[in-house]
């Protein structure tokens, strides 16, 4: 089911906790992993997902995500600044 929308994103209660703290919103998570603006291979057959974010596009929320034939679960989210350095042009 590779490619298809699932209905259910998977937060580990610990890493709920993290993004509090972390300054953004489970709704920026879970938005990220349904429609991502760039979606990257990862090692161990993960794959990051992620898009600009915060003032004009200043951010990128990255979403390290392990994809199941229900579900999404979310490995860790983060924000960072290093945009040049994850964001590939089109």
């Amino acid at each position: 089911m590779k490619g298809q929308w699932k209905s259910r994103v998977v937060l580990l209660p610990v890493l709920v906790a993290l993004v509090c703290i972390a300054a953004f919103a489970l709704g920026e998570v879970t938005s990220v992993v349904r429609n991502p603006g760039q979606t990257v291979p990862s090692k161990k057959g993960r794959e990051v997902r992620q898009s600009l974010a915060g003032v004009r596009g200043r951010l990128l929320l990255r979403v390290v995500v392990r994809e199941t034939n229900v579900a999404y679960h979310v490995v860790t989210a983060y924000k960072t600044s290093k945009v040049s350095k994850y964001w590939i042009p089109p």
